[in-house]
């Protein structure tokens, strides 16, 4: 394989505490085939999640970015795909990409362009034994939902076997979410470990309610924690172990099959935790803005072949957003200056392993923290009201502090406290240490942005310079809709949406794939640029505003879908541009857009008021007026523009979208999808 050209297996999994790994520290759960990693590359004991909530922690994880930069707080916020990161350097750079499993950082939008192998990103059913069930109390699982991480794995390992042979790196992020309470455990995980072998975790039962954040107190009642007893809470610990040891074995799987289709050493191995799991810790369950070390404490392997950093223990405390420049870095490709994170190649390879002064985590939102428990004390997921307001960790060598905007703070000796029980904030004693953190937490936060500038900056769709401007928008003037009628309205940036699955609402399994490989499509010059003031067919808008117009057969489907996702994305970034779309022969097709478009748009959460125009026939003055033409299909519309417009045949730019009677609906608009992206990249880069 050349140099530089190695493929990457990234693996991530959701609550996944670093302690409860061989190589980290536990004392019998065996995780041999993440051991067998750590043995053969590098393991960071001491790597800390941005955030204690997987939402924000995943963006962190693929964008290199902290929280209060990216701003997406709500566990279920995800991030645009425009915004620099791992996996869209990776693509690129050439790398066939795929995801398989849970889609813990993106919105949907752009997501295929980014990827293309997408398979389980939806959401399974829940489980009908989690009806009435409280966190602490594990089932057995044994519906479909039992196969979810087998066929992922299964199908990881088609999308290797397809790729293989193909002249290029692969880049396979496999998204494990088996691990959240309450614990189901498909057999024969559910029998690994007696229930009896399990300690009560520390806290459990004693905690000073006067020393301790009330979020915590309000979680307990919210989910009717307080009711477990002790042999409940045991047979829990269990559950969790047995589907750690599930993951574990998930990871053998992946390694043994690159060993058997001869790609272990030329393959980058990546395992890293999204988050922890209190899983009793403290008398707590599930994920919350809380900062304790079950939580945030993530492990972090990293295997590279060639037995470089073979057995190498990094101890130096890391962050998660060092994950992914430490990865860019190995594969010796560039890092986006978007990103903040550290690599820590160079150390490695001199064998070294200071780390970082501290770490930083946040999380949170919603404040005032609410004070009040859920009555029915039925809760299996956090809410908003049980969250709490925003805080921040700083930890030290020795000390970690917390700070909440209305809730207890809290500091931590964790070299005489490693299981975080005694709450040194008001002691004075440790006043001085207090002070010094909570100077290093304001420092820290307020360095989030400020970072150094590495050579020029380049303005590709990652907004403007984000150390000045969010990274998802920036401050132009809102883009005018391209069809509105009477006078010129803005309409405003819109927010972000909520995201709670890619493909389905949640409500339902969404196990879905998309398989799509198409090759790349070179594009002609430009049109040329008429300055003839003729009228526009569609409505008005000023001409500092520049038109894309896009052209097909019926502007029913091809046309109407890259209008609608081209002006999503416009109008995301106020750039100044406007896309339209008209078509060659509308008289072939009755009504108005096409349902495969709107399904489509719905199924990527662009709003459909994108889609909400007339048809119209395709004109001179529309060429005329156009600062860039697109005709959607090179073989269809270049012998109808020869036709009707002779002296534009050849003006125009063509793709290559075939309509539904010669392509599936998925594989022409993953293309179209995939050109207005770097379309919008392209006009982005030039705004400036």
């Amino acid at each position: 394989m050349p140099d530089g050209a190695y493929n990457l297996l990234f693996i991530t999994a959701t609550h996944f505490r670093a302690d409860h790994v061989s190589s980290f520290g536990h004392p019998f759960v065996n995780t041999r085939h993440l051991d067998r990693l750590a043995r053969e590359g590098v393991r960071f004991p001491q790597c800390y999640a941005a955030s204690p909530l997987t939402g924000p922690a995943g963006i962190s994880l693929m964008t290199g970015t902290y929280p209060a930069e990216h701003q997406h707080l709500e566990e279920s916020s995800r991030m645009s795909p425009l915004v620099p990161n791992l996996a869209g350097e990776l693509k690129k750079a050439g790398f066939a990409t795929g995801v398989f499993g849970s889609n813990v950082a993106f919105q949907p939008a752009g997501l295929n362009a980014m990827f293309d192998e997408i398979d389980g990103v939806g959401e399974f059913p829940r489980p009908a034994q989690m009806k009435g069930r409280k966190l602490y109390e594990p089932f057995i699982r044994d519906d479909e939902s039992s196969s979810r991480g087998p066929l992922l794995v299964g199908e990881a390992m088609e999308f290797i076997n397809r790729v293989r042979g193909q002249k290029r790196p692969f880049f396979l992020w496999l998204s494990l979410d088996l691990t959240e309470p309450p614990f189901g455990v498909p057999q024969p995980y559910d029998s690994l470990f007696p229930a009896e072998k399990c300690s009560l975790p520390p806290g459990w039962a004693q905690t000073d309610l006067a020393l301790e954040p009330r979020r915590c107190e309000v979680w307990r009642h919210s989910a009717g924690l307080r009711q477990a007893k002790p042999e409940q809470v045991k047979a829990a610990q269990a559950a969790y172990l047995g589907l750690i040891r599930q993951v574990d074995d998930l990871v053998g799987r992946m390694t043994s099959h690159l060993e058997s289709v001869n790609l272990l050493e030329d393959t980058i191995i990546s395992f890293s935790g999204i988050t922890g799991e209190p899983a009793g810790h403290r008398g707590l369950f599930h994920r919350l803005p809380l900062f304790y070390d079950p939580l945030v404490r993530v492990p972090w392997i990293l295997r590279f072949p060639d037995s470089r950093w073979r057995s190498q223990v990094f101890n130096g405390l890391v962050e998660q957003v060092d994950i992914a420049p430490t990865i860019l870095d190995a594969l010796s490709l560039g890092t986006p200056p978007t990103m903040v994170g550290a690599s820590w190649v160079n150390d490695l390879d001199s064998d070294q392993d200071q780390g970082k002064s501290s770490v930083l985590c946040e999380g949170g939102f919603g404040a005032p923290t609410q004070l009040s428990a859920d009555p029915a004390q039925n809760r299996l997921y956090p809410a908003r009201d049980a969250f709490g307001g925003p805080g921040v960790m700083v930890r030290s060598d020795n000390f970690k502090l917390v700070l909440y905007a209305d809730d207890q703070g809290e500091l931590f000796d964790l070299e005489d406290d490693k299981h975080e029980l005694k709450n040194l904030f008001a002691n004075p004693a440790f006043a001085e240490i207090r002070e010094s953190l909570t100077r290093e937490a304001m420092v820290r936060r307020l360095l989030v942005k400020n970072r150094p500038i590495r050579g020029a900056w380049p303005h590709l769709l990652q907004a403007a310079d984000s150390r000045s401007y969010p990274l998802e928008t920036r401050s132009k003037p809102a883009v005018p809709m391209a069809d509105e009628v009477g006078p010129l309205k803005l309409v405003p940036v819109p927010g972000l949406l909520p995201v709670h699955g890619l493909f389905g609402d949640g409500k339902g399994s969404s196990f879905r794939r998309k398989r799509v490989t198409s090759a790349p499509i070179v594009l002609k010059k430009p049109v040329g640029r008429s300055s003839s003031p003729s009228s526009p067919v569609r409505k008005s808008a000023p001409r500092s505003f520049s038109h894309v117009l896009f052209v097909c057969t019926g502007n029913y489907y091809r046309s109407r879908f890259a209008e609608a996702y081209f002006n999503y994305f416009a109008e995301l970034l106020n750039l100044r541009h406007i896309g339209q779309s008209r078509g060659l022969d509308i008289s072939r097709i009755q009504g108005e857009v096409s349902p495969i478009v709107l399904a489509a748009l719905a199924e990527r959460d662009v709003p459909d008021r994108y889609a909400e125009v007339d048809r119209k026939s395709l004109t001179l003055d529309d060429l005329k007026r156009a600062d860039r033409v697109i005709c959607l299909d090179d073989a269809e519309h270049r012998e109808m523009m020869r036709k009707k417009f002779s002296d534009w045949a050849d003006r125009v730019e063509y793709w290559k979208a075939r309509d539904v009677d010669h392509a599936k609906p998925e594989e022409t608009l993953h293309l179209i999808e995939s050109h207005v992206v770097e379309l919008v990249r392209e006009l982005d880069r030039a705004a400036i």
